[in-house]
């Protein structure tokens, strides 16, 4: 119950996340381009449909069938966002903790 109940601050998973994204990408760069699929989170919530259904081309038929593109658009729900639950300090913490991954990203034109 004490390890569910533990609050993680905010800025150590900024960090993380950061951390993870900045690794991750490195790995990625190493990848030839025809290999690679860049889809973001806030797109594939905004339009599943379409999203999906660039990731079933991307992958082929014989992977992922235009039903199943159907179904999985269906069930993906947009989440509720904390972020501005918390106060403006903290969010700005976070916001520099995530500005690596951010920076990260955005050399590679991705943008949030």
């Amino acid at each position: 119950e004490s390890f569910e109940a533990f609050q993680w601050p905010l800025t150590m998973m900024g960090s993380l996340w950061s951390g993870q994204i900045t690794k991750g990408l490195k790995v990625l760069d190493a990848l030839p381009e025809d290999r690679l699929m860049t889809m973001r989170y806030e797109d594939l919530l905004d339009e599943p449909t379409q999203e999906l259904g660039r990731l079933a081309a991307f992958l082929g038929e014989e992977f992922v069938s235009a039903e199943w593109v159907k179904e999985a658009s269906s069930v993906i729900r947009k989440p509720s966002s904390s972020f501005n639950k918390i106060d403006d300090a903290a969010q700005e913490a976070l916001n520099n903790a995530c500005r690596p991954g951010f920076e990260a990203l955005a050399e590679r034109g991705i943008q949030y």
